[in-house]
């Protein structure tokens, strides 16, 4: 059977995950999404995270939490839905709802999105990052969104602010980098959000 590289984008992931245990991966595919589950054990002998691949917008994401040891499509009522099973024998409904319930305790479901990183064209000189201008659903959602430069792994600067049912946000930001990537973070029980997109203004500040 041949196969086909589609990404280098989680090389890094998929190095951290156990190749002793890549025979027993449990995965499935969501047809109406064009959307590939697959978890894989990173410590132990359970799977830990679940890596999905949205074939239609060739993005990737990643689910913490969940154990799931196998899974099952279903088709009701002309909806197809993910159910996965866990090690402790609970089953569970995937993308259902906006918090988890584990062993009967609400609990808000972190979403976490970070960018790639941006040169502008331009790896020599830094460049400061004042305003970020981001364009997401009406709905009021608390959204933090942090910078960070030249692949440090924490954020520069963060700021934490509620949308209010606004459609446009500009955000102030300071610092400088050759390099920066920013991050969508919300921690939030039962509030859900979707970024349609964004503006970044990068200014020319030392050449160096």
């Amino acid at each position: 059977v041949a196969s086909d590289k589609i990404s280098d984008r989680i090389n890094t992931t998929l190095d951290g995950y156990i190749k002793s245990r890549l025979n027993v991966t449990s995965s499935a595919f969501q047809f109406e999404k064009g959307r590939y589950w697959l978890a894989e054990t990173s410590t132990g002998s359970t799977h830990q995270r679940v890596i999905t691949y949205d074939s239609v917008n060739q993005a990737f994401s990643i689910y913490v939490g969940l154990s799931p040891n196998c899974f099952k499509v279903i088709r009701t009522s002309g909806e197809e839905r993910i159910y996965f099973g866990d090690y402790a024998g609970f089953v569970y409904r995937a993308d259902n709802g906006t918090s988890d319930n584990p062993s009967g305790t609400a609990t808000a479901i972190s979403a976490n999105w970070k960018s790639k990183w941006f040169d502008y064209g331009d790896v020599v000189n830094q460049k400061g990052v004042p305003h970020f201008i981001i364009y997401h659903e009406d709905k009021t959602t608390t959204l933090t969104v942090g910078v960070g430069y030249d692949l440090n792994t924490t954020d520069f600067a963060t700021q934490t602010y509620a949308t209010g049912g606004r459609n446009f946000q500009r955000l102030d930001f300071g610092g400088r980098g050759r390099l920066n990537r920013w991050t969508i973070t919300n921690a939030v029980l039962n509030e859900e959000f979707q970024i349609n997109g964004f503006g970044i203004p990068p200014y020319l500040e030392t050449q160096a």
